[in-house]
C-alpha cells in the first residue's frame, strides 16, 4: 500500500477520531474527530488530553517497536501477532501476504476485536484502495468463522478444540478469548460480542516444563491473602495439562469497558514514581492509591519482576472517571535474573525499605505499615501452596529462597 489511507476510530457507538497512514514518512496520524472534542469525555488522559488536543490535534505514531507505530494509546489494540494466523491459513497462497502490512491495514482486520473499548472501521462512503478493502473483508469472514464456534463445555474438550478460537492475544504467552454462557457453560468466542448471558475469559496455555499456570495460580492466591484486588481466575485441566483462566475486567454485562495501560498513557516513563503520577494525575480514589502501593511491595517481595508498564491499567467509567485496573500478569518469572522492569529510587534491583517508604511518604499512605505486615504474612506459607497447585519441589524451594532474599534484603 502506498497511497494515504484512513480508518475511523470508534468507542461506545462514537467516531472519537481517524488514523492516517503516511507513506511518505512512514508512520501513522491521529486526529481527534469535531464531535469528539466537543465532548466531555477525556478518553485518552495526559499523553493526548482532550483540552490541549483543541489546539494541537495531530498524534504521530511512536517509533518504539512494542507501538508498531501506532501513538501509543492506541497501540494495545494490536498484539504481537496481531491475530494473523486465519489469514496465513486461509489465503497461504495470496500475494498479498508477501508485502508488508501497514498498521493500518491490520486494524482493518482486527475491526471491533481488540481488547478494551476501541473499534476501527473503514469508511462505507469512501473509495478505498484495494488492499485495505481485502482485510477488511477477511475480516467478516473471520468473525462469521468465529460465530460458528460453539463448545458444549470447558471441562469436556480438548485443547486442540479450544484453541481453534484463535490463540493471538496480547502479550507473549498463548491466551485464547473465550466467553462463558453463565447459565449453560458452553463456550463461545470472546473476540466477538455476546449478550449479557456471557462471560468473558482469557484462557493462558500452560507449559508443564515451567510449571507455568501452575505459578500463576499460586501468586494469584497469595496476592488475594496481601489484599491485591484480581479477576477471578482458576487452574483447569485440559488433555492432563494445567492452564490459568482468568475472568477479563474490560468487558461486564455484554459491554466494553474502556482500558489505558501505564504505557500507553506514558510511553517514556519506566519507573514506579512516575506511575504514582500518573495515577494522581487522573484524581484516582484514595483507595487506589493505596492499592497501588501494595503492589509495588507486593511485586518486590515475590520477586514479581515482569512489573513492566503494559502491566499496570486504568479504566474509564462512562462519566469519564478513572480507576485502577485489577491486577493481572502476577507470577514468577520463567527465567532467573533480578531485575525488576520498572525502576524505583533509580533501582531496578536490591531494593530497601527506604526505597519503598519514599513512595509511602510522598503519597501520604499512613498505614504502610499495616500494608507491610499483610504482604509478608501472604507469602508466610508460599511453599504449600505451591505445593499443593503443582509446583515441582524444586522449582518451589528456588521462589521461596528468592522471596526469602527479598525480604532480608528490604529489612537490610
Amino acid at each position: 500500500m502506498q497511497k494515504n489511507t484512513s480508518i475511523k476510530v470508534n468507542m461506545w457507538g462514537m467516531c472519537i477520531g481517524e488514523l492516517y497512514w503516511c507513506p511518505d514518512i512512514h508512520n501513522t496520524l491521529f486526529s481527534f474527530s469535531n464531535s469528539y472534542l466537543k465532548n466531555n469525555l477525556n478518553v485518552f488522559p495526559v499523553i493526548a488530553d482532550r483540552k490541549s488536543a483543541i489546539t494541537n490535534n495531530t498524534f504521530y505514531g511512536e517509533i518504539n517497536p512494542i507501538h508498531k507505530l501506532l501513538p501509543s494509546f492506541l497501540s494495545e489494540s494490536l498484539s504481537d501477532s496481531w491475530e494473523r494466523e486465519y489469514i496465513v491459513t486461509q489465503y497461504k497462497d495470496s500475494k498479498r501476504l508477501s508485502q508488508e502490512t501497514s498498521p493500518i491495514e491490520k486494524l482493518a482486520y482486527i475491526r471491533n476485536r481488540c481488547l478494551g473499548a476501541l473499534e476501527y472501521y473503514i469508511d462505507d462512503s469512501l473509495n478505498y484502495d484495494n488492499d485495505l478493502n481485502w482485510f477488511n473483508q477477511i475480516a467478516e469472514e473471520y468473525e462469521k468463522h468465529l460465530r460458528e464456534i460453539r463448545i458444549p463445555s470447558l471441562f469436556k474438550t480438548d485443547l486442540e478444540t479450544i484453541c481453534s478460537f484463535g490463540t493471538s492475544s496480547v502479550g507473549l504467552r498463548p491466551k485464547v478469548l473465550l466467553a462463558l454462557s453463565k447459565k449453560t457453560g458452553e463456550v463461545r468466542s470472546g473476540q466477538i460480542e455476546q449478550d449479557i448471558n456471557y462471560e468473558h475469559y482469557i484462557l493462558k496455555i500452560g507449559e508443564p516444563k515451567n510449571c507455568i499456570a501452575e505459578k500463576e495460580i499460586s501468586y494469584y492466591q497469595i496476592a488475594l491473602n496481601a489484599g491485591i484486588k484480581m479477576m477471578p481466575s482458576y487452574l483447569i485441566n485440559i488433555d492432563g495439562e494445567g492452564h490459568f483462566i482468568t475472568k477479563r475486567y474490560d468487558r461486564a454485562n455484554g459491554c466494553k469497558i474502556h482500558t489505558l495501560s501505564f504505557a500507553a498513557i506514558a510511553p517514556r516513563s519506566y519507573s514506579y514514581e512516575d506511575l504514582f503520577k500518573v495515577a494522581v494525575s487522573l484524581k484516582l480514589a484514595r483507595e487506589d492509591i493505596i492499592e497501588l502501593y501494595r503492589r509495588l511491595l507486593f511485586n518486590i517481595v515475590t520477586h514479581n519482576i515482569d512489573d513492566h508498564a503494559r502491566n499496570f491499567s486504568f479504566i474509564m467509567d462512562a462519566k469519564g472517571n478513572w480507576s485502577l485496573a485489577p491486577a493481572y500478569d502476577i507470577t514468577y518469572p520463567i527465567t532467573e535474573h533480578n531485575n525488576h522492569n520498572m525502576t524505583l529510587n533509580g533501582k531496578n534491583e536490591r531494593f530497601r525499605m527506604d526505597d519503598i517508604l519514599s513512595i509511602a511518604y510522598s503519597c501520604n499512605i499512613l498505614n504502610h505499615e499495616e500494608i507491610y505486615h499483610q504482604v509478608l504474612s501472604s507469602v508466610s506459607n508460599l511453599n504449600d501452596i505451591l505445593r499443593k497447585n503443582g509446583v515441582s519441589k524444586k522449582l518451589s524451594d528456588n521462589i521461596c529462597k528468592r522471596v526469602s532474599e527479598n525480604i532480608r534484603c528490604l529489612q537490610s
